[in-house]
């Protein structure tokens, strides 16, 4: 039997799997946290996730000097600050020179 936490995504009929061996140090139950998906489990239908510190740093997406709002793609992970909430939404702040 497989050992560690069942994922909540928020999501009716999607779930996840955090293995004992890649949860964050002091993890609690409950908590809120990153982590990355590590592979689709088909079998089970579950996304296998890992919230490794290490992985989850090396994941984010890192300026770079020509960076432009064109070379964003989907699933990319960037680290963002709030700068302003609107009725319609967020306006947010990202790789130092992004914002939207």
């Amino acid at each position: 039997e497989d050992k560690g936490f069942t994922v909540s995504f928020g999501v009716a009929g999607m779930s996840g799997f955090l293995p004992d061996g890649q949860a964050a140090p002091g993890m609690r139950v409950g908590q809120v946290t990153d982590f990355l998906v590590d592979r689709l489990d088909a079998r089970r239908g579950t996304l296998i996730v890992t919230a490794t510190p290490d992985k989850v740093k090396a994941a984010v997406t890192r300026e770079l000097d020509d960076f432009s709002f064109e070379s964003l793609q989907p699933g990319m992970l960037l680290r963002a600050s709030v700068s302003k909430v609107l009725d319609s939404g967020l306006v947010l702040t990202f790789l130092t020179s992004l914002g939207g």
